[in-house]
């Protein structure tokens, strides 16, 4: 199996890692006005402190451990959307239509793994995707940030798939 195609994404937005940030700032006053404090319950209160901090902690570690793969091979179109999603593949015999399209992130709900009446939707940042229409009558979205090439690769593999089919 080689892989004709490969992307990796992750959730890299800039007003992402600021807004986490933000969030950290007022937690961690809270934790540093708490221990000048000279009361009866301060090492309660101190400890309480931490919560918020290692909520935060945890936050960032999710968002740094999200990785979309997408990789495009004589199998099929794999994703690999961990921690929601481990290895799956769409077949190109399953594949009803495909096309690279721009999608508006309000018609899943977001980014993230995402399941609405559109469909399931794999996505990280960005507006563009590929959009498979499976012979089920299932509507899969896989973000990129490759649209172009992706595009050419499709067509590269179900052209190929096509004259197989056709020998």
């Amino acid at each position: 199996m080689s892989s004709k195609f490969k992307e990796v994404q992750s959730f890299s937005q800039w007003w992402l890692w600021i807004s986490l940030l933000a969030l950290f700032i007022p937690i961690y006053s809270a934790g540093a006005s708490l221990s000048f404090s000279e009361n009866w319950y301060k090492m309660l209160m101190e400890i309480l402190t931490y919560i918020p901090f290692y909520i935060w902690l945890a936050l960032v570690v999710f968002f740094v451990a999200i990785k979309l793969r997408t990789e495009i091979s004589d199998n099929g179109i794999f994703v690999d959307f961990k921690p929601f999603l481990w290895n799956k593949t769409y077949r190109f015999e399953d594949i009803h239509t495909y096309k690279v399209v721009k999608y508006s992130i309000f018609d899943y709900g977001g980014w993230g793994m995402r399941i609405s009446s559109a469909g399931i939707a794999y996505t990280t940042k960005g507006k563009y995707g590929l959009k498979i229409a499976l012979k089920n009558g299932s509507q899969i979205l896989i973000g990129t940030q490759r649209p172009e090439e992706l595009s050419k690769i499709m067509d590269e593999f179900l052209k190929s798939k096509k004259a197989d089919e056709s020998r």
